[in-house]
């Protein structure tokens, strides 16, 4: 049954989804969609602003959370319309707005928490400590997920990656204070004497 469900679910989707839903759908295809297409050049343009800005303010950037506001007003008094839209992208967003110092520390930070992680699960793997293998593998797993997000999501300053690095630290510390005290516990066996 839970094989047959999705091929039911998309033979019924013509029709019971608006032709507005289809439309986009349709996008997946091939099909050429214009709302697709403005947005795709948008978001190029402004990933082209955030570099140029990074490249003219890289010390302290235009401002933590200013971009919109920045580039807007820079269009208006060049006579032109302003986008007023954020990044899209957590990184430029912070060596936009906050100059490449910051953006250093930014990727220094979760850079550490994954290498921290990874060393863990490395280590359980080795030790034998499955639990905590298994639990290091999800929390990479999951980060990876989260660093692909921010790369299209201007998502810098939610609480989403210090919770992250949080859980990143607490994890390595607890699962080495484990492996380092089991290890203690647990005797050595001696071999044999001939």
């Amino acid at each position: 049954m839970v094989a047959v469900s999705p091929g039911i679910l998309a033979a019924l989707a013509p029709f019971v989804l608006p032709a507005s839903s289809l439309s986009r759908l349709g996008a997946l295809f091939g099909v050429q969609h214009v709302e697709a297409d403005e947005s795709s050049r948008s978001r190029e343009y402004l990933l082209k602003k955030s570099l140029e800005y990074t490249a003219q303010f890289p010390l302290f950037g235009v401002g933590p959370d200013q971009f919109s506001n920045f580039e807007g007003k820079q269009r208006v008094d060049a006579g032109l319309v302003g986008n007023w839209h954020a990044t899209h992208c957590a990184w430029t967003q912070v060596s936009a707005e906050c100059g490449i110092p910051a953006f250093l520390l930014f990727a220094g930070g979760i850079g550490t928490a994954f290498v921290g992680v990874w060393k863990t699960h490395k280590k359980a793997k080795k030790r034998g400590f499955t639990d905590i293998q298994k639990t290091t593998f999800c929390y990479l797993t999951g980060m990876i997920a989260y660093l692909v997000a921010i790369t299209f999501l201007a998502h810098a300053y939610n609480h989403y990656l210090p919770t992250m690095i949080g859980l990143a630290i607490s994890m390595t510390i607890t699962a080495n204070r484990i492996m380092d005290q089991q290890a203690k516990t647990v005797p050595v066996p001696r071999l044999a004497a001939w």
